[in-house]
Order: structure tokens, then sequence, then C-alpha cells
């Protein structure tokens, strides 16, 4: 019994041991860790390393914040390309994250590539402007100015460039080596790492003038008749004729039919052009017109411009003058001497020296001819007069001096200042010959005002051939 008894101690004792030997080990203190021991990150980008297994206080710190920055909450900012040490230390123990700033894509938003001022780009007189902004931090991004045939032409580099801050600066045409390229078409090209947006394209125009910019303040210079002709290229611009210019007899087309009207100011300066022969612009749709500006807009004006021996002849012109065909803006301090202008059409044909038709918003003020001719020939319906073929606007303080002016054929009116007058014709005067089918002094038929105005020569009447307006 004592035995038995004896015998389930021990096997109780046993059993003990075992459980002792078998029960598991009290859990150690948890492991302090980063949870990255290297990672990469865009520039302008951001990661986030955490510290696990305490929660006492963290220090981070950078070992290059020019490549990467880290807030006290171990946020991580790519700032240029390369790589750093990102560091945490707690409890007296530093644990590290090797983070490697790579470059980022972004593409060129608001890329916009103009002339400075807004004037045309002219080799050697202006300047272009080019701006950007990214669609994300990029570093080395290039800026390319590229020729039609995507040849770099001028580079310009950016370490680095923010997201969404405007970049530009002005390009004067040079090249990389520091010479002028040559007049063509340009674009601009952004690199951004792998990424390239591309502008629209701008023309750089060659010395067009003898200068200026075409503003109203630095006017275009023109000083020869190829000068004369590139106006239109820069329609919309001012312009100043600084020396006489003769052509030697020579025939240019006219500028700006009605499709393009002419709506920037010419300034004669005084000058004179000479031997020049004027023939139709055929790019005219309708109604064909001759003159040196075709058609003259509302916001157009020439003055102070001397003509001599400059002629308008054409057998197809329906409306012609030798500055205009039609003239809704403004003339002034025009003269004219031994000019002509004529045509052969069969119907409704308008000619005057200064203008063909000048149409109700058109003003000719202070302006003279001598010694010049209007001849209409075969046709009904025509208008000749040495000012205006017909004036619907205001013609004031003209003079014509020996004048020849004649329209034949049915219902063609002939004046010494104008053909057919429906607006103000007011203190001008005329001497010289009319003839015709229905010719006079002042004007062969007026509806509308004429105030001291006079003509002393040849007509079949001194006045006006038939009159339903008003003469004072």
């Amino acid at each position: 019994m004592k035995e038995s008894k004896k015998k389930k101690i021990s096997l109780l004792a046993l059993l003990l041991l075992l459980c002792l030997v078998m029960a598991p080990v009290q859990a150690s203190a948890a492991k302090v860790s980063l949870n990255k021991t290297a990672a990469s990150v865009k520039i302008g980008k951001t990661i986030t390393l955490k510290v696990s297994g305490t929660s006492s206080k963290v220090t981070w710190k950078s070992s290059n914040k020019s490549i990467a920055k880290v807030s006290s909450n171990g946020v991580v900012t790519g700032v240029s390309l390369g790589t750093a040490k990102i560091r945490a230390t707690v409890n007296g123990k530093t644990y590290s994250c090797k983070v490697t700033v790579k470059n980022a894509n972004a593409t060129a938003k608001s890329l916009k590539f103009t002339t400075s001022g807004g004037e045309y780009f002219i080799i050697g007189e202006s300047k272009a402007k080019i701006s950007f902004k990214l669609s994300a931090t990029s570093a080395n991004v290039v800026v390319y100015i590229k020729n039609s045939s995507d040849e770099t032409v001028y580079k310009k580099s950016y370490k680095k460039c923010t997201k969404g801050k405007t970049y530009s600066f002005t390009w004067n045409g040079a090249d990389t080596d520091g010479g002028m390229v040559s007049a063509g078409t340009y674009r601009v090209q952004v690199r951004a790492y792998e990424t390239r947006t591309t502008s629209d394209c701008l023309i750089l125009y060659s010395q067009q003038f003898s200068g200026g910019t075409g503003t109203s303040s630095d006017p275009f210079r023109i000083a020869s008749l190829e000068q004369l002709q590139n106006i239109p290229r820069f329609n919309g611009c001012y312009f100043r004729q600084t020396k006489d210019i003769d052509a030697g007899n020579g025939t240019i087309t006219g500028m700006f039919p009605k499709d393009t009207k002419f709506t920037g100011t010419y300034d004669g300066g005084g000058y004179t052009i000479s031997n020049l022969c004027i023939s139709i612009n055929t790019g005219f749709t309708g109604t064909t017109v001759n003159g040196l500006f075709a058609y003259i807009a509302k916001s157009g004006a020439v003055k102070n411009l001397n003509f001599s021996n400059v002629n308008a002849p054409d057998a197809k012109a329906k409306v012609a003058g030798v500055l205009c065909g039609y003239n809704e803006g403004k003339i002034s301090n025009c003269t004219f001497t031994r000019c002509n202008v004529s045509s052969q059409g069969r119907k409704d044909i308008y000619l005057g020296i200064v203008c063909g038709y000048n149409l109700a918003d058109g003003t000719i003020t202070q302006c003279t001819t001598s010694d010049c001719s209007v001849s209409k020939g075969d046709g009904y319906n025509g208008r000749a007069g040495s000012i205006a073929g017909i004036n619907a606007g205001s013609i004031y303080d003209c003079t014509s001096t020996n004048v020849s002016v004649s329209a034949i054929d049915y219902y063609s009116y002939s004046g010494g200042l104008v053909g057919s007058n429906k607006g103000n014709l007011i203190n001008c005067t005329a001497t010289g010959e009319v003839s015709g089918y229905q010719p006079a002094g002042i004007c062969g038929y007026n509806s509308g005002l004429i105030k001291r105005c006079y003509f002393t020569g040849i007509a079949k009447s001194l006045t006006v051939h038939h009159d339903e307006g008003t003469i004072s």
C-alpha cells in the first residue's frame, strides 16, 4: 500500500516536470525596426518611413538635405538627383535607409512662343519670348529652339524646374554660336526627362524694312520699292517712308484687295514715289480694283505722301485710283503730279486720281493734284473726277490744278473734282478741262452737300451738271 502511494507521488512529480519543460518561454521584448533599408523617390515626390516596435520618440535626419529631406514624421521628399541616407534614432540606437532620388517626366503646360510686345519677329529687330510651366517637378530640363528641319539652333538648360512655376526667357534670333539664324519657321521644344512638349511655330522674318518694329512710336521704315511691297505681310502696323522712291518706270501690283483691306498707317514723311505703273491685283474677288493700296479700311490711314508720274492704266479696272480704289479710312496731305488713271471697262467704272470710290466712312483732306488726267472710255454709268470718281464720304480742302477729266458714253458723269457726289464736298477748287457725256467743273452729279467749291476752266457746266443735293 505504501509502495503504491510512492509510485503515485513519483508519477505526479514526473508530469509536473514535463509541464514545466513544455511551457512556452515568456515572450521577449518586441524588436525595433525601420520599415525600409533602401527606397527610391522621384524628384518633387514623397515617401514615408516608419519605425516599429517602440513607442519612444524617433529623431529623423538626412545625410544630404539638398538631395532628400525628411520631416519629423519620417516623410521623405526628393529634392534633387542623387542618393542620401535617412537616419532614424530611437533609444540611443540608429537605423538607416538609403534613398535614391530619380528624375520625373513632365509635360510643359502653357507653353508659349511669341514675339515680345506682339509685333512681328524680325531678325535683328525684335525678340521672341518663351514661357512654360511643368506638370511635375523635374531636373535637368532643356528648352530647345528648332528650325523647320528639326535642327536645334539654340538651347537653354535648367537644373531643376518646380511644378507649376512659370519659367521664361527671351530669344533674339541668335544661334548657339552667337550668330543670327536665317529667316524661317521655328518651334520650341521642352524636354523634361523623357517627355518632350513642342510649341506652335513662329515665323522669323528677314529684315523687311530699314528698321523699326511696326509700332506707332517706332514704325517700320520704308526706303525702297522692294520694302514698300513688303507692307502686306505686316498689315495693321505703322509705316514711315524715309526717302524718295524712284521705281524707274517699273510696274507693281496694287496691294490690299478687298479681301485683305489695308488696316495700318502709312506716313509718307513728305517723300515721293515716282515713275511707277500700278496694275490690278488679281487676288481681288468680285469687282476689279486698282491702286497702290487697293482698299483702305476704316482703320487705315495714308498721309504726307507724294506721287509723281505714277499711273494706274488698266483696261479691266472698274474702281481705280493712284492711291487706292476704295477708301473708307483717312487720306490726308497727299500730292499727285503728272499722274494718270484710265480704264476701258464697259459699265459702272469709277475713276479718280486719289481714289476711285470714297466710301461713306472715308475722308480725304488737304490733297492736291496737278497736271493729272482721268479717262474713262466706252461704257455707260461711269464716274470720273480728279479727286474721286464717286464721293460718298467727306472731301475737304482739296485742290486740282490743270486737270483733264473725261467720261464718255451714256449716263457717265465727269467732274473737275469728283464724278458724282453724295457725301460732303467742302472748300475744294479745280482748274483744267472736263469733257464727256455729262461733264461739269465741280461734279457731274450731286445728291449731297457741296460748299465753297469752285472751278475755272473748260466744262459744259462750271459747277454741277445734274443737282439733287445742296450747293452753297
